[in-house]
Order: structure tokens, then C-alpha cells, then sequence
């Protein structure tokens, strides 16, 4: 704004501290590169809480390294691996390809031209697809965005925002990067979170159209102004967003998101384990583990609701398994159960879930990789 004239930010001081302890213990105790920590009102884009780990001092900018320099939540790109299934799920069905029980053959691997897509473990049977999302199924992903087609997938991402930086009043938002081509190989890689890297606040931005009723919301970091509202664009029906929430919470009761689990606060989550390319290749080892998350679940689709992303950078293989189940899944929880009563999110009794999907999950690493 103009010389002199305060600018209120959305900033909440307590929330934006709790995300900074907990993401830089985390950053500590997996001995990783970095992490990101991001929680935004899904209904007014506003962003509460920003962190990007290691920090530095901004009087001293000369004395921190480039690693804490660089701004991983809104500069850095990475491949987010199957949190996008997210998008991919909402978009099979708000275009009627599919309802939440239609059956995807997930015993056999997919097969492109030269291509063959595996999950890491297969179900080695046909899934549903509420059991494709909580059980991560890369060849599941990859069968719905078939079915969907080319058109209506990159319809339904463009919408999403997801082909463009994020919204926001950062000079730094990057442009994510997207397949040249756009062939049927791309195609079935973006569906389950592989070709397409972007940052993580651009997944923010894509992501809380699905739980807020089904609106396309600009970021801010000022405080909303409820006389000046943004312009909304309808992105779902809100049937969809709907059962977005339901699909969400169902993954952390019994999907891969179980870790993130707060107590009476109805939390819904998605892993995702994107791997890291590295001389042509790509890195097993080296990942960006992210855990999108969205509480409460419950309660009507206009009710307050909040949208957290936490993503690890590179976690420490030596150290154990570095897929989001371990790594992003528990930090999220914990974030979220602190913040709950700085935003006066109240605890609720634990609603029990209809029809409980069978099957244990799978996590879904290195599903996406040419074997």
C-alpha cells in the first residue's frame, strides 16, 4: 500500500508460532533439508500461517546459507506425488465418470505403450474408488484418469488453478512445471502426483476449492476485507466438496492418514511422497513427503474450516521409512491440535464412519516408477 499506510496481514502470530516449533523439530528429528508449514481459511483464502525451515534472521541475511534463504512453501517446485489423487478423485466425481463405488481393476499393473504403471503394494484386487484414494493406488489414479479422459482432467486441473503460480501477493509464487506434451503417459502420471511439479502453496491454493464448498478463492496475506471480497469462481458442485471431506477423513481413520489423527476434531488428510529427480533418474531416497490435511470434516460446508500442508524435505533415509505415513502424517496432527483452539475450532465426540472401507492401506512411494 502507500508510505505510512498500515497493512493488516492474516497473519496469526500464535498459529504461525506453533507451525514454526513443530516443523523445525520435525526438520531436527528426521535430520531432513527442510519443511514447509502451511495452514490457510479455506473459505477466504486467508493465509494464517506461512514456514518455511531452516529460517534466518532478515537483519542478517548475509550470515544464514542459500538452504535458509530460499523459500521452499512459495519458490520451490517439487513433485508432490499422490496428495494430487486429491484433485484427481474430485474431478472423476464432479464429472460424473464415476461415483465413489465404481470398481477399477487395481490387481494388474497398467500398462502404457512401453509403460507399466505398479503399486507398491498391490490390493490384488478391483477397488472402489473412496479404496484408490485411502489406499493410495497409483494404477487406480491412473484408470480413473483414463476413464475421465485428457480433456476433462486438464479442464478440471486448469480450473483447480493448478497450471498457474499461486494467487497471492508474493513476487516469489512460482510457475509450476508442467509435461511438454501432455500424452497419455503424462496424463496418467499427473492423475497420481508424478510429471507436474509445484509449490507447495500453489497446492494450497488448487486445494481448498475442494473443501470449501466448491469455490476457486484467491490466497492473501492481508486480512480479508468482508466489504471487498475476492472474486470466487465455482470449481465443484458442492455435492463434491462434500464428499471430499468424507473421502478425506475416511483416509485418517483408516487410510494412509491414521497419524494425523487429533482428538474430537474430526481431521482429514492425503499422503504423498513425491520423489526427487537426480541425474536422469530418479532418487529413492530422496523425497518430498507431504501431508495435506483439511479440519474439521464434519459440520456444513459453510462452517469455518481450515486447510494445513506439511511438507518434509528429504527426510533422512538412515533413519527409517521416509514416506508421509511417518514424516508429515504426525506433524500435521500435531499442529493441528494446537491451533484448534486458537481458532476456535471446538472437540467434538468422535462420529463413528458409515460403511468402513475393507483392506489395510498402502503407502504409496515409488508406485509411479517405470519397473
Amino acid at each position: 500500500g502507500a508510505l505510512g499506510k498500515q497493512v493488516q496481514l492474516a497473519m496469526d502470530v500464535r498459529v504461525q508460532a506453533v507451525v514454526e516449533e513443530e516443523l523445525h523439530k520435525a526438520v531436527q528429528d528426521l535430520q531432513a533439508l527442510g519443511g514447509v508449514g502451511i495452514v490457510v481459511d479455506v473459505h477466504t483464502g486467508e493465509i494464517l500461517a506461512l514456514a518455511s525451515d531452516p529460517d534466518f534472521d532478515p537483519n542478517q541475511v548475509g550470515a544464514s546459507s542459500y538452504n535458509a534463504q530460499y523459500n521452499r512453501a512459495v519458490a520451490g517446485r517439487y513433485e508432490l506425488g499422490s496428495v494430487m489423487k486429491m484433485f484427481t478423485v474430485a474431478m472423476a466425481l464432479d464429472s460424473h465418470t464415476t461415483t465413489l463405488d465404481t470398481l477399477f481393476d487395481c490387481a494388474h499393473p497398467y500398462v502404457i505403450g512401453t509403460r507399466t504403471i505398479h503399486d507398491l503394494h498391490s490390493a490384488g484386487r478391483s477397488l472402489t474408488v473412496a479404496e484408490v484414494f485411502t489406499h493410495s493406488s497409483n494404477v487406480g489414479a491412473a484408470r480413473i484418469g483414463a476413464l475421465a479422459g485428457r480433456d476433462t482432467v486438464m479442464r478440471y486441473f486448469r480450473s483447480f488453478g493448478l497450471f498457474q503460480a499461486a494467487p497471492v501477493e508474493l513476487l516469489e509464487s512460482a510457475r509450476p512445471q508442467l509435461p511438454a506434451k501432455w500424452t497419455e503417459s503424462d496424463m496418467a502420471s499427473v492423475v497420481f502426483g508424478h510429471g507436474i511439479s509445484m509449490s507447495p502453496l500453489a497446492l494450497t491454493h488448487g486445494a481448498i476449492a475442494l473443501f470449501n464448498g466448491g469455490e476457486s478463492v484467491p490466497l492473501t496475506i492481508r486480512k480479508a476485507d468482508p466489504k471487498n471480497p475476492p472474486k470466487r469462481v465455482r470449481v465443484l458442485s458442492p455435492q463434491t466438496s462434500e464428499l471430499m471431506l468424507q473421502l478425506m477423513r475416511r483416509n485418517v481413520i483408516e487410510g494412509t492418514g491414521k497419524r494425523a489423527d487429533a482428538p474430537g476434531l474430526s481431521v482429514g488428510g492425503k499422503t504423498g511422497t513425491g520423489e526427487k529427480p537426480e541425474h536422469g533418474g530418479i532418487a529413492r531416497h530422496k523425497v518430498m513427503a507431504s501431508f495435506a490435511s483439511v479440519f474439521p470434516t464434519e459440520g456444513p460446508l459453510n462452517a469455518p474450516r481450515y486447510f494445513v500442508l506439511i511438507s518434509i524435505d528429504e527426510p533422512n533415509s538412515a533413519l527409517g521409512p521416509v514416506t508421509a505415513v511417518t514424516t508429515a502424517a504426525p506433524v500435521a496432527g500435531r499442529v493441528i491440535d494446537r491451533i484448534a483452539p486458537f481458532l476456535g475450532v471446538p472437540r467434538r465426540p468422535v462420529q463413528p464412519m458409515q460403511q468402513p472401507i475393507a483392506g489395510p492401506p498402502a503407502e504409496e512411494l515409488g508406485g509411479g516408477v517405470d519397473q
